[in-house]
């Protein structure tokens, strides 16, 4: 299912089951580095002192046995990739195990812990979408080469490898159907977007066609769903 329709409810306490969840894939798309990156190289204090809090947050939520501080050996596991290389070890460390000792000061257990990590990381514009690498896209005479695709309930997001700058952007109301084909030249995926008047086709190569094709086929299942609802409230409260 897409990762919108099974975020845990916090009144429940739904984050310790949510995070062991084996295909959740918050905690790799972030270490990964596909949620937050820093733009032209560089990242602002304030999302760096988010960062160090996240990495605590991480270290107390780890089910497995963890040491009383973050140390050396598992500090590159609480950090994203791409803004890991900004900072050096030592500063990383001494960073986070600053963050873990005021935390502690509140005597945060386990779910807690993933509770407010989820807090903070939903701020972000990533938060919830589901990646995929692929080989490019093309839209009419325009090529991204290799890029990533960002899939969620609001749409596809085409960004930038390096640097996580949009490229492009498709509303899901603008998607009218999905077509997975091959050629000699590979894979690929026609993603027809407009309406029954004006529309084109934007073509992803793929080997992921099916899964993303799947994914879409869900959130506009779920979209439809909805409109039918809220259509069906409005209706009634017409007719009382």
């Amino acid at each position: 299912m897409p990762k919108e329709l099974c975020l845990p409810n916090t009144a429940r306490g739904d984050f310790p089951s949510y995070f062991l969840q084996s295909d959740s894939s918050i905690v790799p798309d972030y270490v990964e580095g596909l949620i937050i990156a820093p733009k032209d190289g560089k990242i602002s204090a304030d999302i760096l002192d988010d960062i160090a809090r996240l990495g605590a947050y991480l270290h107390l939520a780890d089910v497995e046995e963890r040491p009383a501080c973050v140390t050396v050996k598992n500090v590159a596991e609480l950090i994203p990739k791409t803004v890991y290389p900004i900072r050096t070890i030592d500063q990383w460390v001494e960073r986070i195990n600053a963050k873990l000792h005021a935390i502690q000061q509140h005597n945060i257990n386990q779910t807690n812990a993933r509770a407010n990590f989820l807090e903070i990381l939903e701020k972000c514009p990533y938060f919830g979408m589901t990646f995929f690498f692929v080989y490019n896209v093309i839209d009419e005479n325009e090529q991204t080469g290799e890029c990533l695709l960002a899939i969620n309930k609001h749409g596809i997001k085409v960004i930038n490898i390096n640097d996580r700058e949009e490229i492009l952007k498709i509303a899901l109301t603008e998607i009218i159907s999905t077509n997975r084909y091959s050629t000699q030249q590979g894979i690929f995926l026609d993603i027809k977007i407009g309406n029954q008047y004006r529309n084109k086709n934007i073509t992803i190569c793929t080997e992921q066609g099916i899964e993303i094709s799947r994914l879409l086929g869900q959130y506009i299942y779920v979209d439809s769903e909805n409109r039918a609802f809220i259509t069906g409230i409005e209706q009634q409260e017409l007719r009382s």
